[in-house]
């Protein structure tokens, strides 16, 4: 059986802004489960990225499941030693279940080339094609909670499988450039941690 549903990885699409009507800005301890910031800042990235009307998706509709802290260089364009971009993030999880007819995507070309609705194994079928490229994010997240929850959809989606814990992990080598080091852990840049 094959269901189409949105989930949302918000990696490169939550990025909360301070200063923002309706608010995306929460503070974990206090809005969690709720999470009503980081919500408007999906909804918000899904009208950039993909050209969505959003007022056809419910704002608490959205499950938020985990955080996920992790960094990556942009090696693969750049290369080892001179590598100018990278990534170093706290990334939430949210799913949403959507009708066929409310999935209605545009999207912005500066943002994505392309998409395509999948089934589990044809996920699994282009993450293992050697030809393809993914962002070290999505393979992450889908190591450590994404296939579950895909495995355990109406769980997910119920928030039977939320977690307050940030999870960290390092990316794959080919992620990292001359500035990593062995000694890099998920304390680096981090202004203030509860070890």
């Amino acid at each position: 059986m094959f269901i189409k549903f949105l989930t949302c990885y918000f990696e490169g699409c939550s990025h909360p802004l301070q200063g923002l009507v309706p608010d995306e800005v929460d503070d974990f301890s206090k809005a969690f489960p709720e999470l009503p910031g980081i919500k408007h800042a999906a909804i918000r990235k899904l009208r950039h990225e993909l050209g969505m009307n959003t007022q056809q998706i419910p704002h608490n509709g959205f499950q938020f499941l985990k955080r996920f802290h992790y960094w990556a260089s942009d090696s693969i364009t750049y290369g080892k030693s001179g590598t100018p971009w990278g990534e170093h993030e706290i990334d939430y999880v949210l799913f949403i279940q959507v009708q066929d007819k409310e999935i209605h995507i545009y999207p912005n070309s500066e943002e994505v080339a392309q998409y395509k609705f999948v089934s589990k194994e044809e996920m699994l079928h282009m993450i293992n094609n050697k030809q393809l490229k993914w962002s070290p994010w999505f393979l992450g997240i889908m190591e450590r909670g994404g296939w579950a929850w895909w495995d355990h959809l109406q769980d997910a989606l119920e928030g039977k499988l939320s977690t307050t814990k940030i999870e960290f992990f390092d990316p794959p080598k080919e992620f990292w450039a001359s500035f990593n080091h062995l000694d890099h852990d998920k304390y680096l840049g981090v202004l203030s941690v509860n070890k």
